[in-house]
This record gives C-alpha cells, structure tokens and sequence, in this order.
C-alpha cells in the first residue's frame, strides 16, 4: 500500500448556509477597503485599509473612529499591543507607530520602499515586519530602528507566525513557506503541497497550524509544519485569512462573504454567507468569544460568542496514542508504541525525520479493536528529531514527535 506522506486529502464536511451565525455588521463611517483588523482586547482595536485609512475604536466597534494617518499609502496589515501601542504597515514601506491608541501616528524608517503586509510584536521592544520580496524586519528597540533579515527568495510573505523570539514560520506566493530558528537570519523552505498563493498562517501550539490561501486552499498541520494536510473546499471560495483563537475553535474569511467556522479543532466546517457578499480580507480574535472581520466597502462585523465550554472530540477509532520512551537517549534499545482501537482497523505506522523522508516502517497490517503495544528498535537512528505517524485504513491520522538524544 502506498501512502502519501507530505500531503493527504481530507473530506471537507461543510454545510453552506444563508444565515450569518451572529455576525452583526458595525458601522465604519467609510466605503474604502478595509484590509486589516487587529484588537488589544474586548474592547480597544484598529483597523487599516486604502488611502492610508484608520479607524479606532475604545467600545468593542460600538463606535468606530477614523483618525489622521498622515498617508496616503495602503495599508495592509496592524497590531495592537495593547489599549495605547500600535503599528501599521503598507505599500512603499511604509511602517507607522501609535502610542495613544491610533489617534496620533509617527512614521518609521524602514529602509525599503517595497510593500509591507504583516505586522508583529512580542512585546513593546521586539517586532518583526514581513512583505515583498520575502521582506524581513526585525527591530528590538519598538521600531526606532529596523534591520533587513536575509530570507533568500524574492516572493512575498503575507504573513507569518512568531512562536518565539528565534522561532519563525511565513508563508506567501505561489506556496511559498519557510522557517527560521534563528531569529529570521536563515530560512529553510517547507512543504506545504501547493503553489497557490499561501495568505494567512497561525499555530495554536508548537505543533498544531492553520494556512489559508488562494484556490480553495485550507491546510492543517500536527507536525510544527514539516507535513500540511489538504481539506477540500468549494473550488469557489478562496481564503485570505484564518485564525484559531484557541485550539477547538478556528474562523476562516475570504470572497463572496464567505466566512468558515469549526468548534472541533477542524474536523468539520460550516460555511456561512455574510449579506455582505463581497471580499473579506481579515478576521481576528483577541479571546474566544470576541470576533472582527473586515473587507471591500469599509464593511466590519463583530460576533460575540458567549460563553461555551468545547470539549475535544472523542476519536471513534483510535485512541490512547502513546510513545515512549521519549526522548530516546543511547541506552533505549526498543521504542514502544501503545494505541487502543475501538474497531478492526488496517494500520500503519512509521517514523520520519525531520524533512519528512521515511526512515523505516514499525507496522503495516490489518489488527483486531482492543489495547495493542507495538515494539521497535531503534538502534538505526541518529540523533536528532523524528515523527512518528499512524495510518488508519490508508489515511493519514496522528502524529507524534521523537526526539533522539546522546
């Protein structure tokens, strides 16, 4: 049996519905294209967009308010850091900073003319900006000054995932995706299993990310984003930003007013449409029960979640996925494998390393429902960092991470 190990296609359960699932529009004030939203809680956000354009608001978009940009630049992405401190960066390299909460703007030297999308910071002091030409910037004094990372490539990077100061992951044109363990100095090029354009990226942990992108592309990886698997979507929509706020609950936004939700880590989709059926640009959420999107025509929703307590899935056939030990240090001479199947299942499983070449085979066979402890020997590998990956019925369905140590 053959299985694919980079990218496996799942079936996308959606239900395409009219209803808006308690979004409720929220008046703007404008007609210009708002490209980004960004929220430091409940309460304080920004939003960017054509023509230099900002609106702030103090009261959860109750009242939204557009302030003096001093440009005229398009803006393409924002962060707030909290109710005072904020960034806006856009076409011609343009890098502006708020400290009262986006009524006033100062201008940054960012040394490049080329087009900004992606904005991030991890405190007041450390920020990164991505754009064109796999544009990386990083500054670690609030942007007083900014220095030009190497990124190797001349696409662009929409956007990018800081899981810490040295941990980086953009994704961008035509498939393009990297990461960087050394602050943005060098990157190494992923494999996401497309060449669509790749717009949006977040993690919830370590291991477990989101991509959206152009062409119907919506991928999920549990392996820190050595392997993507594909969902199949309608051919019609195509995604420009996806965000989790916490693991079970993720939104999706892109044309035609089309907006994706799960409340089961991805697993299922319900697709709904907006009466605002043009194109979404943003989607974001400071908690999970507070949401905001924005899009063509100045357009913003809000949805207040309420309270809900989400509960992981059951697995309906596999479970308790166990290796140890782990990590594997000299003296392991067997790893173990323990896993319960609720059901006659055909099964395999088998290690990786960290580019995703199959280093050797554990199990392929078919096996009864009940407990099962599978034991390997280890003595082949290196050290180093490892996947081990479980094939239920030739399907791709867990993953876990080995680490081999002296």
């Amino acid at each position: 049996m053959k299985f694919k190990i980079l990218l496996i296609l799942f079936i996308f359960v959606f239900v395409p519905l009219i209803a808006q699932n308690n979004w409720v529009e929220q008046n703007s004030g404008i007609t210009t294209t708002l490209y980004s939203v960004h929220f430091a809680d409940s309460l304080h956000g920004c939003a960017v967009g054509a023509l230099g354009e900002i609106l702030t608001t103090e009261d959860g978009g109750e009242n939204w308010q557009l302030q003096d940009s001093n440009t005229s630049s398009t803006l393409w992405g924002n962060f707030m850091l909290n109710q005072d401190i904020c960034w806006a960066v856009g076409a011609g390299g343009t890098i502006m900073k708020s400290v009262d909460g986006g009524q006033n703007w100062t201008h940054q030297t960012s040394g490049t003319n080329l087009t900004l999308e992606y904005v991030y910071f991890q405190d007041e002091n450390v920020g990164w900006v991505t754009g064109m030409s796999e544009t990386v910037l990083k500054t670690t004094n609030g942007g007083l000054s900014w220095n030009s990372l190497n990124s190797g490539s001349a696409y662009t990077f929409y956007s990018a995932h800081i899981f810490e100061e040295n941990h980086l992951m953009a994704c961008g044109s035509y498939g393009t995706l990297k990461e960087s363990i050394d602050g943005g100095y060098n990157w190494n090029s992923l494999s996401p299993g497309t060449t669509e354009n790749l717009y949006s990226i977040t993690f919830v942990d370590n291991y477990t990310g989101y991509i959206a992108g152009h062409g119907a592309t919506l991928l999920k990886t549990e392996s820190g984003g050595q392997f993507w698997n594909s969902y199949t979507i309608p051919s019609s929509i195509s995604l420009r930003s996806i965000t989790f706020p916490d693991a079970m609950n993720g939104y999706a936004v892109g044309n035609g007013g089309k907006v994706l939700e799960t409340v089961d880590g991805g697993n299922y989709w319900n697709i709904y449409t907006l009466d605002f059926n043009g194109q979404l640009w943003d989607v974001h959420f400071p908690d999970s029960n507070h949401g905001w999107l924005v899009g063509g025509g100045g357009y913003i929703y809000h949805k207040n979640v309420g309270y809900a307590v989400n509960l992981e899935p059951e697995d309906p056939v596999f479970s308790n996925y166990n290796i140890y030990p782990n990590p594997l240090n000299n003296n392991s001479r067997k790893l173990h494998i323990s896993f319960n199947l609720k059901k006659p299942s055909q099964i395999q499983i088998s290690i990786h390393n960290i580019k995703g070449v199959l280093i050797s085979t554990v199990i392929e066979k078919d096996m009864e429902s009940g407990k099962h402890t599978v034991k390997h020997d280890i003595n082949n590998l290196v050290n180093g960092i490892y996947f081990v990956r479980v094939y239920l019925n030739g399907v791709n369905h867990k993953v876990k991470k080995l680490v081999k140590l002296e």
